[in-house]
Formats: structure tokens, sequence, C-alpha cells
């Protein structure tokens, strides 16, 4: 589990471990978690050097579940892109769920990788373009892994609002409705439930994770249509 050492990384190490398994928890700080079945692994996931190690800390020679929790929100207008907030979000957002997910492999046959993305891959909210478009590139890679690797099973996981410092972060001192969120610990028992029957998913499954569903709560922006050329018509899908 990486980001284990807070929010939901560590909400998902410790349902992890209410089911029996032996977690190993990658962050940067230390998740101050006292169970012997839990293991800590020190690594900043944007340094190669750090992350590249990591496979060789886990003793044993099969892995059952990866789950990539790790994250970071840059807040920022699209006009103001830098060069720094692209690196600082997509390295950790998307290029080390990807190493890491490669780094493991050879482990992870008949075993599940779920990567904790958002459905911000499908609002376009001001301030959040980095972040949607990391989320957005993040689950085609890993449903194109899916079809490339039909002995792991990849789910990618999407959820609104979840109740975290991160979040805290972002929305406190603003007028944001805290009651749309759901906490930390409800998405984590969500993704255990998941993982426990997922042979009812396809790899390469997006599963949208909601407080309550509503008709406006499945959001789609997409604004689709479809220009056919042997007869120069238009029809929007969306």
């Amino acid at each position: 589990v990486t980001g284990a050492s807070y929010g939901l990384g560590n909400e998902v190490v410790k349902v992890l471990l209410g089911s029996k398994y032996h977690v190993y928890g990658v962050s940067r700080t230390n998740p101050t978690i006292s169970s012997k079945n839990f293991s800590w692994i020190r690594a900043d996931l944007t340094k190669d050097s750090e992350l590249n190690s990591i496979s060789s800390q886990i003793k044993e020679s099969k892995v059952d579940l990866l789950i990539n929790c790790a994250g970071r929100v840059i807040i920022q207008k699209t006009a103001e892109y830098t060069d720094l907030s692209f690196d600082q979000t997509f390295d950790l957002d998307l290029k080390s769920p990807i190493k890491l997910a490669i780094q493991l492999l050879p482990k992870l046959a008949g075993g599940v990788i779920i990567n904790i993305s958002s459905n911000s891959d499908r609002s376009p909210d001001p301030d959040f373009g980095l972040y949607g478009s990391s989320k957005a590139a993040l689950n085609i890679f890993f449903e194109t892994m899916a079809t490339e690797n039909p002995n792991v099973k990849i789910i990618n996981l999407l959820p609104s609002y979840i109740d975290t410092p991160l979040l805290h972060k972002i929305y406190d001192h603003t007028d944001f409705d805290w009651s749309l969120c759901m906490s930390a610990k409800d998405v984590a028992e969500a993704m255990s439930d998941i993982v426990s029957n997922h042979d009812k998913f396809e790899t390469g499954s997006r599963i949208l994770i909601l407080k309550k569903l509503y008709e406006d709560n499945i959001y789609n922006p997409e604004k689709l249509w479809v220009y056919t050329t042997n007869n120069q018509s238009t029809i929007k899908i969306y």
C-alpha cells in the first residue's frame, strides 16, 4: 500500500490488517502502525533510487495485492502551468504507480492491482487540470496494462470527495460542503469489499465510489460527437 502514513492509505492498511493480510506500507513518514503483520518501507516514490528498491524489501515471492494510494494535488490555473508543477504531479500520481507495478509484476501473477484514481478523470474542474489529467492518464495506462497482462486483475477506483488531510489542505477556510464527503474508512472498506469480490469485475474496470447515488452523481461532461465521412453527418453521443 503506497501512501500508507495518513489519509486513505493509512485506513487501507488498517482494513487489510483486519483481513489478516501481511501488509507492506510504503511512505516517506512512519505510519506508526503497531502490528506484527505490518512492515514499513520508507521510500520517496518520486525518487527512482528509493522506488526501485521496494521489491527487494518484500521477502515473499508472491504479492497478492498492490494498492496505489499515494497522490498529490497542486491547485493551479491551466494558464499558469509550470514544468515544476507538472513534474511534481505526474511523478507521484502517474509515473510512480506505473513503475511500482512493473517492478512487482513478476510477483503479482494471480494477484490484483488496485489504483486509487479519482472521478476527477472526467471532470474539468477549475484549478484541477493537472490532477485530473494525471488520473485520466493513469486509468488508460493501467487499462492497457490489463489487456497485456491477463494473469493480473487490474481495477481503477474512482472515488468522489474523501475527508482526508489532503482535502482539508485544499478546502479549509472555504465554503466547501463537507457533507458531500465520504470518510477514508468508508472508502477503504469499499476497496476491501471490491477486492473480496474482484472475480465479478472484468480486468481493466473503472469503479466509481460515491457516498450516495443521485442521478447527477454520474457526471459525464465529455461533449462527445461522431462525424461520419460517408454521409458527412454528425451525431452527439453525450
